[in-house]
């Protein structure tokens, strides 16, 4: 018995570091590409993506869109933001057109690096001539780094590595677990969830989430924009907050 156990904890552990390795190298292929210097990116004619993004790290630091690095002038960074937002302004006066309007953009689950850097140069052109200056919030939401975080790194919301590591064979069971017993649950859902009427569930997360909208969509400074597409993670647009 105990010879069975000892073995199975063994394959385990393999199977674990087998996974680790191979989300590890998933967030390493990550391909940013040459970066120029600071200097010329802002002196560029090209599009400058930090101009229009604020990168958040795993450890809630800045990060550059260009060389994944932590910004260390932060005052610097967000004060190039504001003076563009006012050279933009300046030259819509201009030539006779009305201020821009603030959008603050939020993205959902599942969008990696690139997505979300991608993502700034898609339509930031098309936003900024319809009159909205776009301010995208973003950070790593793909699914390697995240589950790898959640297998290994992260306990009750607090990095802690070597407990994470530790009780990685439980947790990844667990969540093994989860979902062989929801299979029958999600293919009933599939099948015949439709037809059903379904009970409302809210988290004590969720329901702070729906006061937090129901303030905003009260206050006169911002227009709350939200998608229709309420199914949780998703690689659509989800939110915009409208600075009139």
């Amino acid at each position: 018995m105990y010879q069975f156990e000892y073995n199975f904890f063994k394959k385990m552990l393999v199977v674990l570091a087998l996974l680790n390795l191979i989300l590890l190298s998933g967030c390493a292929t990550i391909h940013v590409g040459n970066a120029p210097d600071s200097a010329s990116l802002y002196s560029s004619n090209e599009v400058d993506v930090r101009l229009y993004q604020i990168y958040i790290g795993s450890q809630g630091e800045l990060i550059d869109p260009y060389t994944r690095k932590r910004v260390e002038k932060e005052k610097d960074y967000l004060d190039a933001i504001f003076k563009n937002i006012e050279l933009v302004n300046t030259n819509r006066q201009a030539s006779g057109r009305g201020l821009a309007k603030l959008t603050i953009f939020i993205h959902g689950g599942l969008n990696s690096f690139e997505n979300a850097t991608d993502r700034v140069n898609r339509v930031q052109a098309q936003m900024l001539g319809d009159g909205n200056y776009p301010l995208f919030i973003s950070w790593d939401s793909g699914f390697p780094g995240n589950y790898r975080d959640h297998l290994f790194v992260v306990r009750r919301g607090i990095h802690r590595p070597v407990a994470g590591t530790l009780t990685s064979p439980i947790v990844f069971v667990e969540d093994l677990a989860r979902s062989v017993i929801h299979i029958p649950v999600a293919l009933y859902n599939v099948l015949f969830g439709q037809r059903s009427l379904h009970r409302l569930y809210e988290t004590a997360e969720e329901r702070a989430a729906n006061r937090s909208q129901t303030t905003l969509k009260s206050a006169k400074e911002f227009h709350l924009l939200q998608s229709k597409n309420n199914f949780g993670h998703s690689t659509v647009e989800d939110t915009l907050w409208l600075n009139p």
